[in-house]
C-alpha cells in the first residue's frame, strides 16, 4: 500500500506523553533485553547507540532533561516498536481511514497558501510531525523516516471549524476530507488524536 498517514488515540484517554512517561520502566528493561538479545545472536543493534546510552543512564524522573532529537528518538521507539509489537499493544487503536500520504499533498498546498496562519500550524503538525518536547517538528532517527505529531482536543475542534470553509463546494481535497472524517468519529471524545505519518 505504500506510505500512509495513521491516526490513533490512546484506550486509556491519557496522552502520548504520559503513556511514554507511565510506560517508561517497563518499556526501557524491553528495549535494552531486546537490543543485547539481537546484538548476541545476530550482531544487530536494535536502538542506536545514543538511546541505548540514554536509557542506561537515565530514569523517568530525568526525560524532561533529554534534548528534543533524543527524546523523539524514544517517543519514537516507544510508540513504533514497543506499542505495536511489544507488551502493550493494546494500548492505542487505530481512528479512521489510512490512507497513503501522497492523497494529502493538494490540502496541504492548499491550506499552506491560505493566510489563515492558526491552521497552518496545527495542519503542519500532520506534515512534519511534532515533538512531545516543545511542539516543535518531529525529528526521525531514520532521517526522512516516519514522523509522529497529535493533535490536543481544542486543536481537533479549531480544524474541524476551520477546514469545513476550506472543504465547502470542493471535491478535489481528499486530505481535508480524511482528516474531517477522523474529526468527527471522534465525536467527544477528547482523547489525544496521535498522527503516524510514513514517509
Amino acid at each position: 500500500m505504500g506510505q500512509r498517514t495513521v491516526y490513533y488515540k490512546s484506550i486509556n484517554g491519557k496522552t502520548l506523553r504520559e503513556n511514554l512517561k507511565s510506560d517508561y520502566t517497563q518499556f526501557r528493561d524491553c528495549a535494552l533485553t531486546s537490543n543485547n538479545q539481537s546484538l548476541t545472536e545476530y550482531n544487530e543493534s536494535l536502538i542506536n547507540i545514543d538511546l541505548e546510552t540514554l536509557l542506561k543512564d537515565n530514569a523517568t524522573d530525568r526525560l524532561e532533561e533529554w534534548n528534543q532529537e533524543s527524546i523523539d528518538n524514544l517517543v519514537f521507539e516507544y510508540f513504533l516498536t514497543y506499542c505495536d509489537y511489544g507488551p502493550v499493544q493494546e494500548k492505542f487503536e487505530i481512528v479512521g481511514p489510512m490512507m497513503s500520504t501522497w492523497r494529502y499533498e493538494k490540502s496541504h498546498k492548499l491550506i499552506n497558501s491560505s493566510s489563515d496562519k492558526e491552521l497552518m500550524i496545527i495542519w503542519n503538525y500532520l506534515i512534519k510531525g511534532r515533538s512531545i518536547k516543545n511542539s516543535n517538528p518531529f525529528i526521525s532517527p531514520d532521517n526522512d523516516g516516519p514522523v509522529i505529531g497529535f493533535w490536543d482536543w481544542s486543536e481537533r475542534d479549531l480544524l474541524k471549524q476551520r477546514l469545513l470553509k476550506f472543504y465547502k463546494g470542493r471535491n478535489d481535497h481528499e486530505g481535508i476530507e480524511y482528516v474531517l472524517t477522523v474529526i468527527d468519529e471522534l465525536k467527544n471524545d477528547k482523547s489525544e488524536l496521535i498522527i503516524n505519518v510514513e514517509k
